[in-house]
Formats: structure tokens, sequence, C-alpha cells
């Protein structure tokens, strides 16, 4: 979680409103709090409303699982070469490296429970004991069985109180509660192929083409005319199903490279031009946009966390 920890500094935007032993609060603009339990797992609950000008989500990728449990929302899912319709009570897993993003389908209230860890938040007791076996079998789409949605609300709220106190020992607690929760989901919720869609070939295979050679593309004609595509309908096309520009993506990737260079001790300057940009303004700018960092900043955190 180490790189979750840096991308999202203290600012006004994102601020330290408490800390307890082994627990972490921070309040997000948009309006819930971020509780950070030692140094692998973030909880929250979110709820917003949102319409399609201010729904903020992009097509994205992080080293860590994201485990999101649906409470309310019109709101569809695509994580790599799906796109999932859930209903309510339906739980999403993307994992390390997936490329994923929600798409609003109506404007509305879009409310869920949201958990960020990586593989040594579990591994107390080794790895032959962590909960939720299906994170090493590539379950995205997972459902939990009608009769039991209460319950698992149920415990989901009482996380969310008991991290909300003060006391000393918030922390173990909440991680403890965790972890019995997600040993519930395991027991009994099933992966499920249902409202789960292949994305068509055509955009597929634009995709794929963009993930293959994005460090050479500079412009999105240049994709267009690799498939002998209108440029307007490419673009289209992508947004439809991905929920992200064609240009965004390409600088996404190019952005995404840029970070690993970094982590690995190049220069920002290196970094700017092995990674596709063309001039260090336009690389900062957009390094900056996505990361909410500048390159040199970023590189900077990165020698520290890691030392």
């Amino acid at each position: 979680m180490h790189n979750f920890r840096i991308t999202h500094p203290e600012s006004k935007t994102y601020r330290l409103i408490d800390v307890s032993p082994g627990l972490k609060k921070y309040q997000h603009h948009l309006g819930w709090t971020d509780y950070w339990i030692g140094d692998h797992l973030v909880f929250s609950h979110r709820k917003s409303r949102y319409s399609h000008i201010s729904f903020p989500e992009k097509l994205h990728s992080h080293n860590y699982y994201e485990l999101l449990i649906l409470r309310k929302g019109e709101v569809s899912f695509i994580s790599d070469d799906d796109y999932i319709s859930p209903h309510p009570c339906s739980l999403l897993l993307f994992h390390p490296g997936s490329i994923h993003t929600a798409k609003l389908i109506t404007e509305s209230d879009y409310e869920r429970y949201v958990f960020l860890f990586d593989k040594d938040a579990f591994n107390l007791f080794g790895y032959e004991t962590v909960p939720l076996n299906f994170l090493y079998n590539g379950a995205v789409h997972i459902e939990f069985p009608p009769e039991l949605e209460d319950t698992l609300f149920s415990e989901l709220r009482k996380i969310t109180n008991t991290l909300s106190g003060k006391r000393d020992d918030t922390a173990l607690l909440a991680y403890s509660m965790i972890a019995q929760l997600l040993c519930l989901i395991d027991r009994h919720a099933i992966i499920s192929k249902k409202n789960v869609l292949s994305i068509p070939q055509n955009i597929l295979k634009v995709k794929q083409y963009i993930d293959d050679n994005y460090l050479t593309i500079n412009t999105t004609a240049e994709i267009a005319d690799h498939f002998f595509y209108r440029r307007e309908y490419v673009s289209r096309s992508f947004k439809e199903f991905f929920n992200s520009n064609l240009s965004d993506y390409v600088t996404s990737l190019k952005i995404r490279h840029s970070q690993e260079l970094l982590r690995k001790g190049v220069s920002v300057t290196d970094a700017c031009f092995k990674s596709g940009f063309r001039n260090m303004s336009t690389f900062t700018s957009s390094f900056r946009n996505l990361v909410k960092m500048t390159p040199s900043a970023y590189r900077k955190a990165m020698k520290i966390e890691l030392r």
C-alpha cells in the first residue's frame, strides 16, 4: 500500500483528521473518511450523489487489491475485458494490475463500502490463513446470498461505527471485525458470471494495440489509421466501453510506465522520454494531474519509502 500512501498526501482535499494507535483517519473532499489501519489496509464507507459531469472515475490500475461492496447506485464496472452490471449487494474485486473503472449509468446516489489492501494485510498467521480464497483465482464479480444481505451490511455498519470511535484499541478491534467479515464472505459468496459481458472484440483490439504500443503513440489519429477507422468512431466507441478518452488512456499508461522507472531510481528527465513523452512540460503537467504530485516529488517520496 506504499503507493497509495504516496499518491494520497495530506492536502486541502485529503487531510488527516485524527490519529490513534494503529489508525489514521483522513477526510476526503468528496465527503467520506478513509480509515488507514496499520500499513496494509484502508477501509471507507463512501456515499455521493453524482451526475455524468461530476462523476470522477477514470480507467486506472494500482498495485493493491480493491474490494468494493455495492450498496446502491446506477453504476456499471469495467475490469480488463469484462463489462459488469451488478445489482446492490454485489461484490467487485479488482486485482493488482487490473485496469478498471466505474461507469455512471444515470444520475444517482452511489453508495459502496471499499477495502484497499495488499498481500501482507492478512498474513499474520501465514499465507494459508488469508481470508478470501478467491483473491487468488481471478474472481471479479461476486454474489452474496440474499438471505445474508442484512447480516453483511449490519457487519459493515459495525465496522464503520467502531472506526469512528476514539479508543486506543479501535484499530485492533476493527481489524478483527474485518477479518471476520471477509471470512463470512469467503464461506458464503460465489463467483458469478451473471451480468458480466465481454467487451466487443474490435474495441478490445484497439485497447490491446494501445497497451502494446503506447510508448510510441503520439496522437489518437495514429490509432484510428492503424485500424482504418474514423477517429471519431474509435474515440466514441472506446469511451462508451472504457469510460475514458483515447488520449487520456494513452497518457495514463505512459505515466504508469514513468512511475515504474522513477521507483527504480531513473532520473526525471530519462523517465519522461523513456515513457514516450516528447517534452518535459507535458510530462510534468500530465504526471501532476494523474498522480497529484510532481515527478521529482514522487521520485523523492519513493526513495524515502523504500529505505
